[in-house]
C-alpha cells in the first residue's frame, strides 16, 4: 500500500506541469495544436509510416522531444522550424494536450515474424514490459514499425541522443527491425 501511496504522488508530481500548461489556456492550445494534424493527424493519431502517434503519447516525453526539436537537438526539418515557433509554456500545453487524447494504434502492420527478441528485456524498464512507456520514456507499443525502426537507427548512429538509448550501438539493423517489429505488434 506505502509503495502504491509514493507511486501515486510521484506521478502527480511528474504530471503537475504539463496539466497547469494544458489548464492555462485549453482553448489557445487546442487551436495552435490544430497545426500538428496536418502530418500526425487528427488528435495526434497518425495515419503515417513515418511519422509517429503523439495521441495519448506520454506528456514528460512529447514536452522533452519538443525542447530537442526548439534546441536543435534532435533530427526533423519540419519539426526543429515548428518547435521553435512556440514559447516553452506552448510546447508544454501542445505535450499535455496530445497526452490527453486516446491513443490509436497505428493502421500499418509490423513485418511477418514479429517475435519478442530477447534484446527487449533491456528496453522493459523504461518503457514497460508491454511498451507501453513510463514518464519520460516513450510508448512504443502500436508505433508504426518502419517510424520505430528509423528512430532506433538515428539513436544507434548517435543522431537523437538519450542517456539510456546509447545501448542502440551494441545491436546490428537486423536485430533493431526486430525490436521495432515486435513493439509495433503490441496493441
Amino acid at each position: 500500500m506505502k509503495k502504491l501511496m509514493i507511486g501515486t504522488v510521484m506521478l502527480l508530481l511528474a504530471v503537475t506541469p504539463y496539466a497547469s500548461a494544458l489548464d492555462a489556456d485549453l482553448g489557445q492550445i487546442a487551436g495552435i495544436s490544430r497545426t500538428c494534424a496536418g502530418c500526425h493527424g487528427t488528435d495526434g493519431a497518425s495515419p503515417g509510416v513515418m511519422i509517429p502517434i503523439i495521441g495519448g503519447q506520454m506528456a514528460g516525453y512529447l514536452s522533452l522531444t519538443l525542447e530537442e526539436f526548439a534546441a536543435d537537438q534532435r533530427p526533423g526539418s519540419a519539426m526543429l522550424k515548428f518547435a521553435k515557433g512556440y514559447s516553452q509554456e506552448q510546447r508544454r500545453g501542445i505535450s499535455a494536450y496530445f497526452a490527453s487524447k486516446t491513443w490509436v494504434n497505428s493502421p500499418w502492420a509490423a513485418h511477418p515474424a514479429a517475435q519478442k527478441p530477447e534484446l527487449v528485456r533491456a528496453c522493459a524498464g523504461c518503457h514497460g514490459s508491454s511498451g507501453e512507456g513510463r514518464g519520460n520514456s516513450p510508448r512504443l507499443a502500436g508505433q508504426a514499425p518502419d517510424y520505430l525502426h528509423h528512430a532506433l537507427l538515428e539513436y544507434q548512429r548517435g543522431e537523437r541522443s538519450a542517456p539510456t538509448m546509447g545501448l542502440m550501438r551494441a545491436y546490428d539493423e537486423a536485430a533493431i527491425r526486430q525490436m521495432a517489429d515486435h513493439y509495433s505488434s503490441l496493441k
